[in-house]
């Protein structure tokens, strides 16, 4: 589901909270050594447009201002990483 739609006209997708330019979004996969749900607010601080997070796990945007939340594209799905191939298609 989408819970903010601040929708961006070009989207451009990243999975390295790491190297994510801004505007991007960010695409929260779970591994087998590190879960990039835990790399949300370092996207953010990067200056990415929005996330894609796992729906069992939503509340780490509890830890965000609200009003910051509007201003980004939060997306929530089963299983981001079956999420990105979608995409792809």
């Amino acid at each position: 589901s989408i819970l903010y739609n601040a929708f961006p006209t070009d989207p451009q997708f990243c999975i390295d909270s790491r190297t994510i330019n801004p505007g991007e979004i960010f695409v929260a996969i779970s591994g087998s050594q590190v879960d990039g749900h835990d790399f949300v607010a370092s996207a953010f601080q990067k200056g990415a447009g929005g996330c894609i997070i796992a729906a069992h796990k939503k509340h780490i945007l509890d830890a965000f201002d609200p009003a910051s939340l509007k201003k980004k594209l939060i997306i929530t799905v089963n299983d981001p990483y079956q999420a990105l191939l979608q995409l792809a298609r």
